[in-house]
């Protein structure tokens, strides 16, 4: 029978998964889900590779666990950028934020979506379940301020608006990662569709 001091705390193996999660990022956005090895991930972790077995139970799942890490990450993020004075500002402020947010880790993005594209199992393993886009408390609150303010319509939700930018976003962070849209063509496109979108929520003087 093992000894107490034998047995890995749980903080160590908690700092071991962190490390393990941070090193296969870093292999699988170089190499490909394809082409990164367990023994890659764990000699750049620096630990022993039957960890990944052993607390992960594989590569496979490996991955699944750093992709729900990656959308815990980026599904609530601070605005910070001050409260506009308009819905269109609010929202041409709002849309760059989470662009940028999420093109700070688009390579391996762009792997998550290619295992997406080509691998059926792990797609379904996500289609229900992977929230990256769903609710942002902080955003909605300052709509619904403009709205009590009487500083634009009030006929619609806040959570209807968040709904059409995070689904544009979406649309553009893929956009990003298959066609390598260049940054001046990409933002004036956004400002043309945000200002469009918005204009029939703007209060006319």
């Amino acid at each position: 029978m093992a000894s107490k001091s034998t047995k890995p705390k749980n903080k160590d193996r908690l700092a071991t998964e962190e490390r393990l999660l941070s090193a296969a990022e870093q292999i699988i956005a170089k190499h490909g889900f394809k082409g990164a090895t367990t023994r890659m991930i764990a000699k750049k972790a620096d630990v022993n590779v039957a960890l990944i077995t052993r607390y992960f139970g594989g590569k496979y799942e490996l991955l699944v666990r750093m992709v729900e890490r990656k959308a815990t990450e980026k599904r609530y993020t601070h605005l910070a950028y001050p409260v506009q004075e308009s819905i269109t500002d609010e929202c041409l402020l709002f849309v760059r934020h989470r662009i940028n947010h999420f093109t700070e880790d688009l390579v391996i993005f762009r792997v998550i979506l290619l295992q997406f594209l080509t691998d059926s199992k792990f797609l379904k393993r996500f289609q229900e379940n992977l929230e990256i886009f769903e609710r942002h408390p902080e955003f909605e609150e300052r709509v619904l301020t403009l709205i009590n303010n009487k500083k634009m319509i009030n006929t619609i939700q806040p959570q209807q608006i968040l709904d059409t930018l995070e689904d544009y976003i979406f649309g553009v962070v893929v956009g990003r990662i298959l066609i390598h849209m260049g940054d001046d063509t990409m933002w004036e496109d956004i400002e043309h569709f945000v200002r469009s979108y918005c204009s029939s929520f703007e209060l006319k003087k």
